[in-house]
């Protein structure tokens, strides 16, 4: 007589992300736990953790830079020496755990192991900075020392994560982590991020929309959507620099209206000419403004997917982005937006000038881009796969540590 089938309880699950990342990967880790709650039927809470500051932090911190980031160019998050705050958690407190983004949270790579041999762990990975770090070595950095840094780095991240399940939200990024060993490929799913129920519930019209903002109602209005309004150093992953060339090109054979949303438009240049809107922190203005516009702008280098052109996509909004990355499991070239060749302001100019020029165009891609939307990326489809594998990291970590 065969034994009983026996299904692990899964009622609880705690979501940890750094407090310290904002934008995107904390919208996605917002939209996964509250999906989870709304349409999984689970007790989901997210807790953004940080490092505890105490005494000896500073002593921590400087052998940690000074040997570890000098050396082997290693941030905060890659650290091996202790840290001040390790999340801890009760037997009983949660049935699993969900990681999200830890970069300067306070959890080390060990830390992470830990957490697996407690509790069941799914890991999603929002964004490409393990995955590619050794792809944009720091200035300063002797190549063999940065050589040996990735290597043991990409050990360790492996090591950590042998009995979790990891997730990825693009085919583009699972591939290249598994290409580089990072994660055991059984251990791998790709499941993509999820756009709150807001924006696909928008009731205004884009024409209604526009008269509440004063925009131009005779006037194609084009949308840029990041958390920096504009950087003019540091990390220009966004394409700042292209848009910068870009815009003014386009403006020579179009009349448009350029509009930013993001935070602080101090550094916006001037030339642009562009409408600088401050977020008010709710997903109705972001909605609202990408249902005004014409199309949305993604000129990113690299994208784990693409929060803002999903989004833009639910509202029904068209897109000229990247041909990269995860860019291209968004965007279908020629039916839900159009791709521009990465890096190239001049294929940017004309494949927007393109999307102005033809009315009939941006329709047929709004209504595709909705239809997409809708069926890959509302909540309650994406809470589906990640209840799936939920099951299924429980299931296995119950036979694994019953054993």
């Amino acid at each position: 007589m065969s034994e009983p089938h026996f299904e692990p309880a899964l009622t609880k699950v705690i979501h940890f992300h750094s407090k310290a990342i904002n934008s995107g990967a904390e919208i996605a880790a917002t939209s996964i736990s509250e999906g989870m709650k709304r349409f999984g039927g689970l007790q989901s809470h997210l807790e953004k953790i940080e490092p505890k500051p105490v005494a000896l932090d500073a002593l921590w911190s400087s052998l940690r830079y000074r040997v570890e980031n000098t050396l082997l160019g290693w941030g905060f998050s890659e650290t091996i020496t202790p840290t001040a705050y390790c999340p801890t958690l009760r037997r009983g407190q949660t049935d699993l755990v969900h990681l999200h983004n830890t970069y300067n949270s306070g959890m080390r790579i060990a830390d992470i192991k830990r957490l697996c041999k407690q509790f069941p762990l799914v890991w999603t990975i929002h964004d490409g900075r393990w995955v590619c770090w050794d792809e944009n070595p720091r200035v300063g950095h002797k190549k063999t020392l940065r050589t040996i840094g990735a290597r043991v780095l990409f050990w360790r991240l492996r090591n950590a994560s042998d009995n979790c399940k990891v997730v990825f939200p693009s085919s583009w990024l699972r591939r290249k982590a598994i290409d580089k060993k990072l994660f055991p490929e059984e251990n791998t799913s790709v499941i993509p991020t999820p756009v709150s129920v807001e924006f696909f519930n928008v009731d205004p019209t884009a024409e209604e929309v526009r008269m509440e903002w004063g925009f131009d109602l005779s006037s194609p209005l084009v949308l840029f959507v990041s958390w920096w309004a504009w950087k003019k150093k540091g990390d220009l992953n966004k394409g700042y620099d292209l848009i910068e060339k870009a815009i003014p090109e386009i403006r020579k054979s179009h009349r448009f209206q350029f509009v930013i949303l993001g935070h602080d438009g101090l550094d916006i240049p001037e030339h642009l000419k562009a409408i600088w809107i401050e977020p008010d922190g709710t997903a109705k203005q972001v909605a609202h403004l990408m249902k005004a516009a014409d199309f949305v702008i993604g000129a990113s280098r690299q994208e784990g997917l693409g929060n803002v052109i999903q989004e833009a996509h639910a509202v029904g909004t068209p897109a000229v982005v990247s041909n990269s990355t995860g860019y291209l499991e968004i965007v279908d070239d020629g039916l839900t937006g159009l791709h521009f060749q990465s890096g190239n302001v001049q294929d940017l100019v004309d494949k927007s000038c393109q999307l102005l020029g033809n009315t009939q165009m941006r329709r047929v891609m709004s209504s595709n881009a909705a239809e997409k939307a809708l069926r890959l990326w509302h909540p309650q489809v994406v809470v589906r796969q990640y209840r799936d594998l939920y099951k299924e990291a429980v299931r296995t970590w119950h036979l694994r540590t019953d054993s």
